[in-house]
């Protein structure tokens, strides 16, 4: 993971961020994307994945695919 987010004042772990490079387009990188994703899961915690060639602004991250959201919202509503 490339960032971990936590709320205050407990500093609970929110959600996560992992920045895809050109690596994790082989094989391999993707298997270990899959095991880290159903980690996230399992544990009921959100993981973002954005893709680190992109430009990430808040503005643009407000409106993202709801493919790359929809993994915090859902965890979201789980807990």
């Amino acid at each position: 993971m490339d960032f971990l987010v936590v709320s205050l004042p407990d500093h609970r772990l929110a959600f996560a961020i992992e920045l895809d490079g050109a690596d994790h387009d082989n094989g391999t990188q993707q298997h270990r994307d899959v095991v880290n994703d159903t980690a996230f899961l399992s544990a009921r915690l959100p993981l973002l994945r954005l893709r680190a060639e992109e430009q990430h602004t808040r503005q643009n991250l407000e409106v993202a695919p709801k493919r790359r959201v929809w993994s915090v919202q859902t965890a979201r509503q789980m807990t």
